[in-house]
């Protein structure tokens, strides 16, 4: 959850307010368009609240169990989860904003732009989450656990 709203703040403010490049929703007047928006960015926002309140919540039991990465493997997993259905469903299957639109743009490059940051978040995800040190957890455990 905390990395659905990372990354969806992140969109929202640099991709739609600051460059400018898309709105959330194209085929409409400027009004709905910017209403959209704020729609969007509501909802990133009220992720990112969420997350970083049931995070602060459940430290304690995290810290406990001796899982204090697991945090940052569910902040990647989300922030490439949420890349990767933007780029894909809404982007590609319903077209629902493109990407600076007007612009003409390479297709290889969009491709490439919406599709790397995903593979590359879940990858160190899981890298955190099934990464042999662990911390709290020394050799000789980790050895017991593979028997």
């Amino acid at each position: 959850m905390l990395g659905i709203g990372v990354i969806g703040t992140l969109d929202g403010v640099i991709l739609h307010e600051l460059l400018q490049w898309h709105k959330f929703y194209v085929r409409t007047t400027e009004f709905w368009r910017t209403f959209i928006d704020g729609l969007f960015h509501l909802v990133t926002a009220a992720f990112l609240f969420a997350g970083a309140y049931r995070l602060w919540v459940t430290r304690h039991l995290l810290h406990r169990a001796g899982r204090e990465r697991v945090p940052w493997a569910g902040i990647l997993f989300g922030m490439g989860g949420f890349n990767l259905y933007d780029g894909i469903v809404q982007h590609k299957i319903f077209q629902l904003h493109p990407v600076r639109e007007g612009v003409e743009v390479r297709p290889s490059c969009r491709t490439t732009s919406c599709s790397t940051p995903s593979p590359c978040c879940c990858c160190s995800a899981a890298g955190l989450c099934f990464s042999r040190h662990a911390p709290g957890r020394t050799d000789a455990e980790w050895a017991s656990r593979r028997r």
